[in-house]
């Protein structure tokens, strides 16, 4: 019975994954993944490519404060920046990364805000 129940947990864990990667926005720890937002999760690690940038970074949650840090990284020498925003529900509001503007840039980032029930969104997005 313990094996049945273990296996399938392991079933749902891969479906859950595959559906989490089917969406197009990211998978934690598993290489470079579509432009998108990611809805955050907790002690998960993303690595999210835009065309023109790229970004790593990892969730961290307290007792009721999560960070969203990592890096970003201009790849593109098209005149535009990238950076991290992270949408906290709690507050209905954003928190922005520094920009990174030209090609090879790369930019630090450690975005903290108070959550709840919801987790945070991250958009990696390109900016004039």
């Amino acid at each position: 019975m313990r094996f049945s129940r273990l296996a399938q947990a392991a079933a749902g864990t891969v479906v859950a994954l595959g559906a989490l990667a089917g969406t197009g926005t990211a998978s934690a720890a598993q290489g470079a993944v579509p432009a998108g937002s990611v809805s955050a999760v907790c002690g998960e690690s993303y690595h999210v490519v835009v065309p023109g940038g790229e970004a790593q970074y990892t969730v961290n949650c307290g007792s009721s404060i999560t960070r969203v840090s990592g890096w970003i990284k201009d790849t593109a020498a098209d005149g535009r920046c990238v950076r991290m925003k992270v949408w906290w529900p709690d507050r209905q509001g954003y928190t922005y990364s520094a920009k990174a503007c030209e090609k090879g840039q790369v930019e630090h980032f450690d975005l903290g805000g108070r959550t709840n029930d919801e987790p945070p969104t991250a958009y990696l997005h390109t900016v004039g």
